[in-house]
């Protein structure tokens, strides 16, 4: 019977029905990647490829709105004041949702729109890398600052944010010289670390429930995800038409968000300007086994997914001839099958468990890298797409089960997101270094073996804590 319920859940159901489609929009690209007819010029492609965008976007987005406009069942017979509050309180939760979401996905356009840009500018690779990596590197260098405002100034640092991002936006739209755009890059990266950390803060103080967090933090983190999968193509069609126009609409989006959080983004308790109880400091947290075991997840997750994305478009380009724009092409198996199964990870970790959802996301994803060096391009963009899944699981899953963890320890407190943030990036900042030094020396199917074997290892790791955690 809860086999039943589980898979008559309307939420269940919209997904597999997303998944459905994606899954009918997608598989058609494994055969044609090979052809390198994929944007042959990148407004023409556009507008031929509607069939393609205008259904992906429409059902992720369709999705989205239908779990924020959906309100909390009443359980047993309340009085009409209580249905009242009851649905004011559920729409105040859905204009914290949409606005963190629309935070998150501005920030992952800004970060990955650069990917067909910054070539651009003509320099060496070293160069171009360091422009690359300047903003996690300072979103790293700004976590102990963040740690310090997170718990009482959180909507101001989402707002604050959101107006750094879109100064450094202007700066990319009004110049083209390298070490102005280095400047912008070090400011989007503060940026993000404040939006990244003071979003989820927000989530998680607003919704205490268990099971509410995770599907809530589920759907948020799709727009990471979104961010990534639209960034690419958005910055390099706009950039086709004028350089400026990629930043340009970005900014306008940004202010919109702006003035999205000062009408209807609330202030929640412990978000004041009052200087009351600091919470369990940075220290604490880390010497809590828990917490540094969960935190793993994302450092292993990400370094791990940033050996293969750093090296694979060499590898596509050598080993089957693909073109840049069957390369995009080939991204976006990844990117769809993520965001989607991101938006399912809140409910599949409601019934089966978090860790369970997160171990065989890492699992899943460990598979496939290991199958990512296959001389077959159809085994290859099948792996590519698997992988995708476990990064939604795992993207999804983790946030709510830190924010558990240390609520479980320690009481509320943000810091814990500023601290997960910091994990990513260190995945994203050091693993395509060490990537592209394995591929060098030892050839890309080492640099598969050794991330998929490390995820595999972490999720057996795992396995050992999880009657201890759930």
């Amino acid at each position: 019977m809860a086999g039943m319920r589980f898979w008559r859940s309307q939420r269940v159901a919209g997904s597999l029905l997303v998944s459905c489609v994606g899954f009918s929009l997608v598989s058609p690209l494994t055969w044609v990647l090979q052809t390198g007819r994929l944007y042959r010029a990148a407004p023409k492609a556009f507008h031929e490829d509607w069939w393609l965008w205008v259904p992906i976007v429409s059902t992720v987005a369709g999705m989205l709105s239908i779990r924020c406009c959906q309100k909390k069942r009443i359980e047993g017979t309340v009085s009409s004041t209580t249905s009242a509050e009851q649905e004011t309180s559920s729409l105040v939760m859905s204009w914290s949702l949409v606005i963190v979401w629309l935070a998150f996905f501005c920030d992952y356009v800004l970060m990955f729109m650069a990917i067909p840009i910054f070539p651009t500018l003509g320099k060496n690779d070293v160069m171009t890398g360091c422009l690359f990596s300047a903003k996690a590197c300072f979103q790293i260098l700004s976590a102990p600052l963040m740690t310090k405002w997170v718990d009482h100034y959180g909507k101001f640092m989402l707002l604050g944010g959101l107006l750094a991002e879109t100064i450094s936006s202007v700066i990319f739209m009004l110049t083209h010289e390298y070490g102005t755009w280095l400047c912008a890059r070090a400011i989007s990266g503060v940026a993000s670390a404040a939006i990244m950390s003071s979003g989820l803060s927000h989530l998680s103080k607003r919704h205490t429930k268990s099971e509410e967090r995770a599907v809530v933090m589920g759907c948020a983190t799709t727009g990471i995800l979104s961010g990534t999968c639209i960034g690419p193509v958005m910055g390099g069609i706009l950039h086709e038409i004028s350089p400026s126009l990629p930043f340009l609409t970005l900014a306008v989006l940004e202010t919109a968000v702006i003035m999205l959080i000062l009408l209807f983004l609330p202030t929640l308790k412990g978000e004041q300007t009052s200087g009351g109880g600091e919470g369990a400091s940075t220290c604490e947290l880390l010497q809590n086994r828990d917490v540094l075991r969960f935190l793993g997840i994302l450092v292993v997750t990400n370094f791990g997914c940033g050996c293969v994305e750093g090296t694979i478009a060499r590898h596509l380009h050598l080993k089957f001839g693909l073109s840049a724009g069957a390369q995009g092409r080939f991204y976006l198996l990844l990117a769809v099958s993520s965001v989607i199964f991101s938006a399912m990870s809140g409910d599949l970790g409601n019934r089966l468990g978090r860790i369970k959802v997160i171990r065989f996301g890492l699992l899943l994803q460990g598979i496939s890298t290991l199958m990512g060096a296959s001389p077959s391009i159809i085994t290859s963009a099948i792996a590519f797409c698997i992988t995708g899944v476990g990064i939604g699981l795992i993207d999804g899953a983790t946030p709510s089960l830190l924010g558990d963890t240390v609520t479980k320890h320690f009481g509320e407190t943000g810091r814990i997101y500023v601290m997960s943030n910091t994990c990513v990036q260190l995945g994203f900042l050091f693993g395509p270094m060490m990537g592209n030094i394995i591929v060098a020396s030892l050839g890309y199917g080492v640099c598969c073996m050794i991330a998929g074997s490390l995820m595999i290892w972490y999720s057996a790791h795992l396995g050992r804590y999880v009657r201890h955690v759930e």
